[in-house]
């Protein structure tokens, strides 16, 4: 399995935030479901240092664009905070990796993903990251879809759950490790407990 630096070190070409989230949304509106797809898992009880990273945002992270990397690599670097993700979020990003890498890197990719992010399954109809954040209990959704990050689509989230949808750069510019450690745990936070990269 590929350590993360060097699944970084792959890519050549950065392609623009908005070329992930128009490619993304053409590949959702043609994706067909799989024939036999797996039970949904139960909803589980909300926890404050859990996060989705939409299909964009994990594309994003392994391409560099944006501060994908900035806002997911405390998460690597932290063992108890934990990162939710779905088969269908996987494929996805598997999908666009593959559109503006290559097929190789996609599936090395891939392979590093699974074994990082906690899996969830949900009806293939919902939103992706909307589904798996209410299927294991993440408050925050990281998105690079303007819709999904509207005022108007937080203000109808807001009235059925509490979950922050917010862009890697926003969600990197306020998280503070010590502060998320807190809210869970009665000993003081020790730093970092994991090398991001590897």
């Amino acid at each position: 399995m590929a350590r993360w630096d060097v699944l970084f070190e792959l890519i050549t070409d950065v392609p623009s935030s908005q070329a992930l989230t128009t490619r993304l949304a053409a590949y959702r509106d043609t994706r067909e479901a799989p024939p036999m797809a797996p039970p949904e898992s139960p909803p589980q009880s909300q926890s404050p240092v859990t996060i989705v990273p939409d299909a964009d945002v994990l594309a994003a992270d392994l391409l560099g664009v944006g501060a994908a990397r900035r806002a997911l690599d405390p998460f690597r670097s932290h063992q108890w905070l934990q990162v939710y993700s779905s088969p269908v979020i996987l494929s996805d990003a598997d999908a666009l990796i593959s559109y503006f890498g290559d097929e190789l890197l996609a599936s090395a990719w891939e392979h590093r993903a699974r074994d990082w992010v906690h899996l969830e399954n949900h009806h293939e109809d919902d939103h992706p990251a909307l589904a798996c954040a209410y299927r294991s209990g993440a408050q925050h959704i990281l998105s690079l879809d303007q819709q999904l990050l509207s005022a108007g689509a937080g203000a109808h989230l807001g009235r059925k759950l509490s979950i922050s949808v917010r862009e890697p750069e926003a969600f990197a510019n306020l998280f503070e490790p010590a502060s998320f450690y807190a809210l869970v745990h009665d000993d003081e936070y020790c730093g970092p407990d994991s090398d991001p990269h590897e």
